[in-house]
């Protein structure tokens, strides 16, 4: 969940209540459609923030992590013994019919493992919004990524394909953003390849 956070910009609510029915393809998980309404009387989440549907690019992490979560989540049904995790990707350990609804203490403990200081869910949409504005896309793609009030792009029938592609190409911007701010060096076919983490 904090990974679809940072790599999404999604409000928490959203990223929390994440279904797999969000999902038109649960092959490749190249996207999902948050509602613009959730008629669901057992959760807070009434929907997309903008009250649109909100199409999410993932990045190609994203895509491995969903496929992963897709195929063993009846293991993680019997694991938490009840079948939330047949409905919800991130679902609550005990309360069968909600998905999460903290992450504050695993991040937390990250926090300090890194010896970091305070950082909210909140400050990963923030981040997120701060990456993409580096991109090379046009302020109007970049309005819709960070769901900006502003933003002319609709979804569903009228989004045309080249607003389709800017859009990926907007999401995998801040995972290739984010994973060579990594400080790691990386063996490449050329010779090793380092990132300085800065």
């Amino acid at each position: 969940a904090i990974i679809t956070m940072l790599f999404t910009g999604r409000r928490k609510q959203e990223v929390f209540n994440l279904r797999w029915s969000w999902f038109s393809d649960t092959k490749n998980f190249r996207y999902f459609i948050v509602p613009k309404e959730l008629s669901d009387s057992t959760t807070v989440f009434q929907g997309a923030k903008t009250r649109q549907p909100y199409y999410v690019a993932n990045s190609q992490l994203l895509m491995e992590v969903f496929k992963n979560r897709y195929n063993n989540r009846e293991k993680l049904c019997e694991l938490l013994g009840h079948k939330g995790a047949m409905e919800f990707v991130f679902p609550n350990r005990t309360a069968k019919d909600k998905g999460i609804t903290d992450v504050d203490g695993r991040i937390a403990i990250i926090l300090k493992h890194a010896n970091l200081g305070h950082y909210s869910p909140h400050d990963f949409k923030r981040t997120f919004s701060d990456i993409v504005g580096q991109s090379k896309l046009t302020d109007r793609v970049i309005k819709y990524i960070t769901s900006h009030k502003d933003n002319d792009i609709t979804t569903g029938r009228y989004m045309r394909e080249r607003n389709i592609v800017d859009i990926h190409s907007g999401f995998q911007f801040v995972e290739d953003y984010i994973s060579k701010s990594i400080p790691k060096a990386f063996l490449t076919l050329e010779g090793v390849e380092e990132y300085s983490g800065k």
